[in-house]
């Protein structure tokens, strides 16, 4: 009988590690956070996680913070974005910029109202690589995306070299002919000026020099002599 009670002794001593390291196992288990889901009237769903904030946001710090409570909150004001970051619940009208989404994983830090739920992610240090868990409320399925920021759509818009403009070939088509029709004139104006130079010069023919015209003369004089000479 007393080696009995020894064993049930002995048994319940081991079972105690046992349910300690089992209970102490489920509460270390890693948040998750859900999927993005198609949004229904009237229930929680989520949206994914991201990398930046709804710009229509306005946050509180929660104690217990966690989807549930959030949504309470947010219910207050009507909103129809749930937004979670660790303590802080946004409540807003927008989901942040479609191209601000990340991948679930990034969204890893444990809901202080329950730690299997993720609240977005805290980052680095410095405060980057922030992640906010996005759910839509119910109020609304039909919500709207904040525009892209400059440093959102700079991450995502690919590459592209352009062809040249049609007007850019055009206003070099332009300047080309501009440029013919250019040295078409400077021609024209250099074949008229030497026409003009070609008009305006006498020739020898039309019009004797000087020494011609005193040539003709000393014979004019000659003959008129040989002429009065024969007669006399």
């Amino acid at each position: 009988m007393v080696r009995l009670d020894a064993l049930f002794a002995t048994l319940l001593l081991w079972s105690v590690p046992v349910a300690a390291s089992t209970s102490s196992s489920s509460d270390t288990t890693d948040p998750v956070q859900s999927p993005s889901t198609q949004p229904v009237a009237g229930q929680l769903t989520s949206h994914g996680c991201y990398k930046s904030n709804s710009a229509t946001a306005s946050g509180t710090k929660l104690t217990f913070a966690s989807s549930g409570t959030c949504a309470q909150e947010c219910r207050k004001t009507n909103k129809n974005v749930i937004i979670l970051q660790g303590s802080e619940c946004f409540c807003a009208d927008t989901y942040p910029p479609r191209s601000s989404q990340v991948k679930d994983e990034l969204c890893n830090y444990p809901c202080p109202g329950y730690s299997r739920e993720a609240c977005g992610g805290l980052g680095d240090a410095d405060g980057s690589s922030k992640a906010f868990s996005v759910f839509n409320s119910g109020r609304d399925v039909d919500v709207d995306y904040d525009k892209a920021s400059s440093e959102d759509s700079s991450s995502s818009a690919p590459t592209s070299t352009s062809p040249p403009s049609k007007s850019g070939s055009t206003a070099s088509d332009s300047t080309s002919t501009a440029s013919a029709s250019t040295d078409a004139a400077s021609t024209a104006a250099a074949t008229t000026a030497n026409t003009s130079h070609a008009t305006s010069t006498p020739s020898s023919s039309a019009k004797p020099t000087g020494n011609d015209a005193s040539h003709v003369s000393s014979g004019v004089h000659a003959l008129v002599g040989l002429a009065l000479a024969l007669i006399i």
